[in-house]
Parts: structure tokens; C-alpha cells; sequence
């Protein structure tokens, strides 16, 4: 799932001149603002929207219904486990914290009583080779070579995977299962634990604890959805680790000799305050898909219980409504098919929301003809923060209507580096960029003071007026 932000600066806003035309003529050389609304998918719960439902006192049994069309709320049958692809790798170090015992073909094959001793397992050829060391770097001895088999380290209080510079902590046992060349990497776990683990990660801790207990239920009800089909495809996982399914960073990780536990109290209230809830539909767990903003309105997830619904709730999300520049030759570079860039239109939408709603497809003209690209396409080419955009055409100045401070990041930031290069205050060996830096600050800062302005390196109404003159 696409994560949550938090973002502590100030947006930066850009004056435009007028909506780009159905093609517009405007070149390669020319500049367009990106207007959107929300950041991710947009399919089902929008966190944010449930922050502030929760902030107002809503419980999460009436948060998800809000986000959910037609589901009923059940409780899973217990003691469920949950298999999560960590990675995949050729081979990989592992140990317990504890007493530990390797076991491949229902063979116990290796262990250790305090925890000292570290495990290599991985491929060599068509064998799974199993090596023990007293050190995460060897020297390795050989304890057995033999055909692929899944080899289990279990029996330890937690199951640690070596990294380069970490070792991450997890519950549950670690099955290390031949795949193509290597292994792939799983944790059999609770599935209480995992919604636990999954939780902070998903959400920020310190949220409102039925946002909370909402995400707890969608994740559960998620995993549990996933798993049904694996299952049925007879994969060797239920689910992976990482943002494209939930992110589940473990119990703890130990780092530059520091243990530090990833779990929080808050969330695991919310998690085990509601173990076992699920959502169904039609008596089975829904794919209760979820994102950080809505922008507004959620889109269809192609089921009954993803109906698209309005959001007012999502209003305070920092990415609720936000701005991008790109110009015509990056769009010229990413599809050079039509030859020079000429404009952008057509635009297809949902009907949905501000502007026509979420963009379904646009026109991508040029001198050797048109292209039809999917919404999708265009907003992963250029990074944008969901498909619920449009473009605007800009007389070439760009002025900036509010302030902004270090540590914003917007393609404004880029406008402003460059007119203060242009200024003689920002140096031209540095490297411009998005992101509002402690070189900018300082180069703002010389600029203030050369034209009697309060030297604050923040881009004031005093210093913005000032920049707005000359350009």
C-alpha cells in the first residue's frame, strides 16, 4: 500500500496563466504546471480522511463503512498464520537471538543454545547448502549440502536476517525456500503479530487511536484476502513486505549496536483491541485496498464494496491538493514516437470531483502525429502524486504567491535557485534541484541582506515581492 506523509513545510504555489487547450500549441521549450488532488491509488479507506474522522470522535466501525460500499464486519477464525516474503536472495545469513535449531527434511541439522551462531543458507548449483559461522562474516563451515529443501530456523524467542550494517528482528519462524536460482526469504507469523507489525508502518503511531483501529481491520481483512489467493495458486507466501502489498518492517532491528523495537504501544492497543475483525462481502474478506489521500473522492476499485464515494473528510491532507512543474521536452523525451512535442489534450476523466475528476487518458501530440496514453502512464512518468490531475498552460513567469521555508520539496524550488543564480546569489557550481536546502537558505540569506531585508533565509512576503519584481 502507498504509505502515509507528513509534511512539515510550507507548499509552495505558482501563478498560472490559463487552461492548457485541446492540442495546445505550445513546444518543447515551454512549461506546464501539474494541478492535483490526493496521493496514491485512491481505492477504498483514504488515511488521512480517517484521521480526521477519528479526530472528531468517530469509531472505526463507522469509519470504514464510510470508505467500504455494503460490507458487514466479522471475526476470522483464530490462530491464523501469516507468511510474508521478506526478499529474495542467493543466499542469506540468519540466527536466533536464543536457542535455535535448523531443520530441513524434517531433520534437525543444526542449533545453537545462547543465540552466538550464525547461519548461511543458500544455493550452490542445484543443492541448498547450509554453513554455521561465530561471526556474520565467516569463516563458514559446512554443515550440509543436499537436494532444495525448505530449510526452517526456528525455536528462537526472535529470528534475526543479517544485513550489511543490521540485523532485522521477526517473530514467528523464518522458511528459507529454494526458488529459481536462490531463496526466497519468509516469515511464518501470527496473524495478530503481523497486523501489529503492520500498523505503525502503514501509520503513523501517534495518530488517533480508531484511525488506528482502522487500519488494523483493513490490514488484517487485506492480508487475509491476499492469502485465500495465494493459496489457492499454491505460491510458497501469502503476501510480501513491501509498499506493493503492506509494509511489514518486523518486531525490531538492531543498528549500529543499538536494539530498537519497531512496534509501538498505541498500535498494538489498536491491533489486539480488535484481533480477529474483518470486513466481508457477500460472507468472504474484501480486498480492502487503502491509501494516504483520497484528494476528495475515492475511485472505483471495480467491485461493489470499492464504489466510488465523496470524501470531505480528506480536506486536511497535506497532499490533498498539490502542484508539479514539468515542461514540454521532458514529455518530448518520455515519448519520442510523436516527434517534436507540440501539446497535450483530450483528456478523458471520471466525472468525478474537482476539475472532471481523476484523469482516465490524455493525447500526447506532436509532429509526427498523436498518442493516447493512460492516465496511469503519465503520472508514474513523471512522478506524480496520483492520476487526479490537470495540466495548465503558464506564460513563461512563474511567481510565487506563498511562503516557503527549508525542507520544502516542489518543482517551484527550482524556479527560485534558478532566479537567484540569475541574481548572482546562488553559486553556479551548486546543483539545483526540487528540494529547498541549507545551500538555498544560505543563498537567500545574502540575497536579504544585500537588499536590507531581515536576513531569516525564508522566503517572506518582503524577500517574495522582491524576487516577483525582477523577474
Amino acid at each position: 500500500m502507498r504509505r502515509f506523509i507528513v509534511i512539515s513545510s510550507l507548499a509552495v504555489a505558482i501563478i498560472v496563466a490559463a487552461q492548457l487547450p485541446v492540442p495546445a500549441s505550445a513546444g518543447a521549450s515551454r512549461v506546464f504546471v501539474v494541478q492535483g488532488h490526493g496521493w496514491g491509488h485512491g481505492r477504498g479507506m483514504g488515511q488521512y480522511g480517517a484521521r480526521a474522522l477519528a479526530a472528531a470522535g468517530t469509531p472505526w466501525y463507522r469509519i470504514l463503512p464510510k470508505y467500504y460500499t455494503g460490507i458487514q464486519f466479522s471475526k476470522a477464525a483464530r490462530g491464523q498464520r501469516i507468511r510474508v516474503l521478506l526478499r529474495h536472495a542467493k543466499s542469506v545469513v540468519v540466527k536466533g537471538d536464543s536457542r535455535a535449531v535448523i531443520v530441513t527434511g524434517g531433520k534437525t541439522v543444526a542449533w545453537t543454545k545462547r543465540g552466538g551462531v550464525y547461519f548461511l543458507i543458500g544455493r550452490a548449483g542445484s543443492a541448498t547448502v547450509i554453513m554455521v559461522a561465530s561471526a556474520p562474516t565467516g569463516p563458514w563451515h559446512t554443515v550440509r549440502a543436499a537436494a532444495p529443501r525448505t530449510v526452517r530456523l526456528s525455536g528462537a524467542h526472535m529470528a534475526g536476517v543479517v544485513g550489511s550494517t543490521t540485523i532485522r528482528w521477526y517473530k514467528g519462524a523464518i522458511d528459507l525456500v529454494p526458488s529459481g536460482r536462490g531463496v526466497d526469504v519468509i516469515d511464518t507469523v501470527d496473524l495478530e503479530r503481523y497486523v501489529a507489525e503492520v500498523v505503525p508502518r502503514e501509520m503513523p503511531a501517534w495518530w488517533p487511536m480508531n484511525a488506528l483501529k482502522s487500519q488494523a481491520v483493513a490490514a488484517r481483512t487485506y492480508a487475509l484476502r491476499v492469502a485465500a489467493v495465494a493459496r489457492a495458486n499454491h505460491r510458497n507466501h501469502d503476501i510480501c513486505a513491501s509498499t506493493a502489498c503492506q509494509v511489514f518492517g518486523g518486531y525490531a532491528w538492531t543498528k549500529d549496536g543499538t536494539f530498537q523495537v519497531l512496534e509501538s504501544h498505541s498500535s498494538n492497543v489498536a491491533a489486539w483491541s480488535t484481533a480477529g475483525y474483518i470486513m466481508t462481502y457477500r460472507d468472504k474478506p474484501i480486498l480492502a485496498e487503502y491509501s494516504s489521500s483520497t484528494g476528495g473522492y475515492t475511485t472505483s476499485g471495480g467491485v461493489p464494496y470499492l464504489a466510488p464515494r465523496p470524501d470531505p473528510w480528506d480536506a486536511g491532507a497535506p497532499l490533498h491538493s498539490w502542484s508539479q512543474a514539468i515542461s514540454g521536452s521532458q514529455i518530448q523525451a518520455r515519448w519520442p514516437s510523436v516527434g517534436s512535442f507540440v501539446g497535450v489534450g483530450s483528456v478523458k476523466r471520471d466525472g468525478r470531483g474537482d476539475f472532471g475528476g481523476r484523469a482516465l487518458s490524455l493525447v500526447i501530440y506532436g509532429t509526427r502525429g498523436a498518442l493516447r496514453v493512460s492516465a496511469t502512464s503519465f503520472q508514474y512518468a513523471f512522478g506524480l502524486p496520483s492520476d487526479w490531475f490537470r495540466l495548465l498552460a503558464t506564460g513563461g513567469r512563474f511567481l510565487f504567491t506563498f511562503d516557503m521555508g527549508p525542507g520544502t520539496t516542489n518543482a517551484a524550488v527550482h524556479f527560485l535557485q534558478e532566479r537567484l543564480r540569475a541574481a548572482g546569489f546562488f553559486p553556479k557550481t551548486a546543483a539545483m534541484s526540487n528540494y529547498f536546502g541549507p545551500i538555498t537558505r544560505d543563498s537567500l540569506e545574502r540575497y536579504q541582506r544585500a537588499h536590507h531585508i531581515s536576513a531569516t533565509g525564508f522566503l517572506g512576503p518582503v524577500t517574495r515581492a522582491r524576487l516577483n519584481a525582477t523577474s
